[in-house]
């Protein structure tokens, strides 16, 4: 299967302080939510602003900090007063998750996009591809084989055979011995999105 819409357009390129990368957004019983890499989030502060790019520019956008992953769960999760593409369910959701099975991401690597009417002036991210290679239970990261690269952090990994339904966030890529991209992925499972939101 390949990405709908609904993906494209609940997910952001993202601005706190001087660090970029990417986010998405989801509701539940009317709630809006935001989800990012907690390195790109690092404030701890409770209520503040992030920025999301619109219309080529940083657009202001109050959120409302709901809580940081504990220690390696590289993941925070805001509150938002209002949606600001789609109204489009997303499944937040392992469920049904399997290893080996293929995996798309999506993000503004090196700050790049695309850009199309349908996103409604917010640009298009890139979508990636890979499959799920492992989820250890121990650490709470979920590894994926493929290449990500710096500006991913914080999107999302949807399941090709479902693509509304969201499983992580993508946070990093370990590094070889040479110091290259080893093509292994680290993300955070979706359930401790789960745990922040008492779920």
């Amino acid at each position: 299967m390949t990405i709908t819409n609904e993906i494209f357009q609940r997910t952001f390129h993202l601005r706190h302080g001087q660090v970029t990368g990417s986010c998405f957004t989801f509701s539940i019983k009317e709630k809006v939510y935001l989800v990012t890499a907690k390195h790109i989030a690092t404030s701890s502060e409770q209520t503040g602003f992030l920025f999301i790019e619109h219309e080529t520019k940083w657009m202001k956008v109050q959120a409302d900090l709901i809580g940081h992953g504990e220690g390696n769960e590289d993941v925070s999760v805001y509150g938002l007063k209002k949606n600001l593409n789609s109204n489009s369910i997303l499944e937040i959701s392992l469920e049904n998750t399997l290893l080996s099975e293929d995996v798309y991401f999506l993000g503004f690597p090196f700050n790049m996009k695309t850009s199309h009417p349908i996103n409604n002036g917010f640009p298009v991210p890139f979508v990636n591809k890979a499959i799920v290679s492992a989820l250890d239970p121990r650490t709470n990261i979920l590894y994926l084989d493929g290449r990500n690269n710096i500006g991913f952090s914080g999107g999302p990994i949807v399941r090709a055979s479902k693509p509304n339904q969201v499983i992580g966030v993508i946070y990093a890529y370990k590094l070889s011995q040479e110091k290259v991209n080893s093509g292994i992925i680290q993300a955070c499972p979706i359930q401790v999105v789960r745990k922040i939101l008492n779920l």
